[in-house]
């Protein structure tokens, strides 16, 4: 009887002390809070506002996802603010539990965090270097950086294998066409983050490397036997997931693995694949709900939501806006939230939900906000910024990975044709002006004219204005973008490569342009549209 009294009193004093310092138990919250907590959205606005404060203390959600056009991220100290003031609304609520405050920072051509922050070459570029510790340096830093200004989830690392090169929305994301490649830097990343205690997510379940559409568009279908799957797009999976928090959902179809679904509402693949048979027991987080591919197959994003959640995802990502697609621009205001989050709720009292799935999922995020000293936490400091963001040592980094990374595929330039004696046209997309503005390949010649145009399809302007360039140039410097997508950009560059005159080529994003231009009397790729790395191909230029 007393080690039983003893016992009880042990148990009383852990809730009591757990709630005390903002850790409840399910018991005690309501279904507001507990559907709050599955919810993950976004708000535009710099600081802190009312719809931050509607989310937060309305709708009670469990997080925040940071977009650079809807929140500015215009400096560190302007992001470590709002992250602050973010998580002083959520300590109000009458359980004070911490946000999961979020970001899509992978490094290279997904980076939201630009002003102030070291870009790293992105995993693409990392890769290429075949030194996984190189990965585990980087993602370090690049967790530093975000946990010195209050970001503690990152949605990365990218762990699709791209086996398909004509990949349209992974490509340069990933760390290589091997699932060798992919697993051995992705677990350096892995521990990078963790080292700097940063939740990292494993990205996008179960494979998304093997597609020929983009899924912020429609539904792309991998056409995979299961065991072509296990050694493939899985294979990185079976290595990680014993040290992963989070893994992200895909909105992909996979009919070995369900004909019917595609994984973010497939049961199949969450709970049967997922959970059952590789044993995972982290957290799962759908991808954007709002990406056009999910309403080809379901009629509102509160349908969405539904079948996600009863899929097997514990967390529902409300952020982010349409990239492609017939509603471009499309995105969920405050009032759509709150509308989710009523929807859910009555979900649950319908019985369209079960109650008890909803506790398994709060109880997997609170226990990992625990596990990250999310409650209780002291907010980043001012001189947190000064020590770990943008420092002399990760720009070093970034310069070296970039350095590794970029190859010289083609150079029948001859030793002495010094370019620091031509005159030379270095043309490229507007989408990378700031990148090149920025650069020295400006100032690599005598004299250098500049031009640029739009990628996806010059206009007869921006053609007549390069080829009149390059007509006067002793030497032409062509930058691609994912050429390969976009024929009017092929024909641009191709109708510069004809004027005969010596011509360069640095392939900037998709390695695969490299092969469209075999007349160029040099052909660089950099796997990578980052200033490190676009530097790093001035330099081997230079040096050839």
């Amino acid at each position: 009887m007393q080690n039983a009294i003893f016992l009880l009193c042990c148990v009383l004093g852990t809730l009591y002390s757990s709630e005390v310092l903002g850790i409840p138990s399910l018991e005690s919250m309501t279904l507001e809070e507990k559907v709050g907590q599955l919810l993950i959205a976004h708000f535009h606005g710099e600081t802190v506002n009312e719809d931050a404060r509607i989310l937060i203390q309305d709708a009670c959600v469990g997080g925040i996802i940071y977009y650079e056009w809807a929140n500015g991220l215009h400096s560190p100290q302007q992001v470590q603010n709002l992250s602050n003031e973010l998580q002083k609304l959520a300590l109000m609520n009458r359980y004070p539990i911490a946000l999961f405050i979020s970001t899509d920072q992978e490094g290279g051509l997904v980076s939201q965090l630009k002003s102030g922050f070291t870009i790293f070459p992105g995993n693409s570029a990392l890769g290429q270097t075949r030194d996984p510790h190189l990965a585990e340096l980087c993602f370090y830093a690049m967790g530093k950086e975000m946990v010195a200004v209050g970001i503690n989830v990152d949605f990365s690392p990218v762990v699709d294998v791209n086996c398909n090169p004509h990949n349209p929305v992974i490509g340069i994301r990933s760390f290589g066409d091997t699932a060798d490649v992919v697993s051995l830097h992705a677990k350096s990343a892995l521990i990078g983050f963790h080292q700097a205690h940063v939740i990292p997510t494993l990205k996008h379940f179960p494979g998304h490397g093997d597609v020929a559409f983009d899924s912020h568009e429609y539904i792309p279908v991998v056409n995979k036997s299961k065991d072509e799957l296990l050694c493939v797009e899985l294979y990185p999976y079976q290595q990680l997931l014993q040290n992963a928090d989070m893994v992200m959902s895909a909105h992909v179809s996979v009919p070995a693995l369900d004909p019917h679904q595609c994984a973010t509402f497939s049961k199949r693949i969450l709970q049967d694949l997922l959970r059952q048979e590789m044993g995972y027991q982290g957290i799962i987080i759908s991808d954007s709900l709002v990406m056009e591919g999910l309403f080809a197959n379901c009629s509102s994003i509160e349908e969405a939501a539904l079948r996600a959640f009863n899929a097997g995802c514990d967390l529902l990502l409300l952020g982010g806006k349409q990239l492609l697609g017939q509603r471009l621009n499309y995105e969920l205001t405050v009032k759509d939230v709150k509308r989710v989050h009523s929807f859910l709720i009555e979900a649950i009292k319908n019985d369209q939900i079960s109650e008890k799935r909803v506790d398994e999922s709060v109880q997997r995020i609170l226990n990992l906000k625990n596990t990250y000293g999310l409650f209780g936490a002291s907010f980043p400091a001012e001189n947190e910024i000064v020590q770990y963001v943008n420092t002399q040592e990760n720009q070093r980094l970034a310069a070296h990975v970039a350095h590794l990374s970029v190859a010289m595929v083609k150079n029948t330039l001859p030793e002495s044709f010094p370019l620091n004696e031509k005159t030379i046209a270095v043309l490229f997309p507007s989408i990378v002006n700031e990148l090149v503005r920025k650069s020295s390949l400006v100032t690599l010649g005598k004299e250098t004219l500049k031009s640029r145009f739009t990628y996806q399809k010059p206009s007869e302007e921006e053609m007549k204005k390069c080829l009149s360039l390059a007509q006067i140039a002793d030497v032409i410097v062509v930058c691609s973008y994912n050429a390969w997508q976009f024929p009017e950009q092929q024909a641009l560059i191709q109708s510069i490569l004809d004027t005969g005159h010596p011509s360069i080529v640095i392939s900037l994003k998709d390695p695969l342009d490299k092969t469209l231009f075999p007349e160029a009397a040099a052909l660089i790729t950099t796997f990578s549209p980052t200033a490190f790395s676009l530097e790093a191909a001035v330099q081997r230029l230079k040096g050839r």
